[in-house]
């Protein structure tokens, strides 16, 4: 996961900067329908418009709109796994919220250790 543990550099970050740049473009070219529908309704014709309404590449429209899927599917996920983050952390602790409080005077190799169980690192 890009960012976890405050690794992004420079350039990733205005690279993620202009990206977000151009999609806000691509969206403003949208119709409203097209903003509220699923992703596999938006054909060829109207990437091709969008594309053109927004001065960008059809392929570019193409990546947002596949970015859209994915962040679709990944709610979705996390919605039915129970609760969101929330949820997430009672399943990493086996069923009950942990004492947060306890992890501020956690031995730091002990915090690094657990972001590599859990893959964060």
């Amino acid at each position: 996961m890009l960012g976890i543990g405050g690794n992004i550099s420079k350039d990733q970050m205005n690279l993620g900067q202009e990206k977000m740049k151009k999609y806000k473009v691509m969206l403003d070219s949208f119709t409203k329908k097209e903003l509220y529908f699923e992703p596999q309704e938006i054909n060829k014709s109207r990437i091709k418009r969008i594309s053109n309404g927004s001065g960008t590449k059809e392929e570019e429209v193409k990546e947002l709109v596949s970015h859209v899927k994915k962040m679709k599917k990944m709610f979705k996920q996390f919605s039915s796994r129970g609760g969101g983050s929330a949820g997430m952390m009672k399943k990493m602790f086996g069923g009950k919220m942990p004492d947060m409080s306890k992890f501020n005077d956690m031995d730091p190799k002990q915090m690094e250790d657990m972001a590599k169980q859990f893959k964060l690192k």
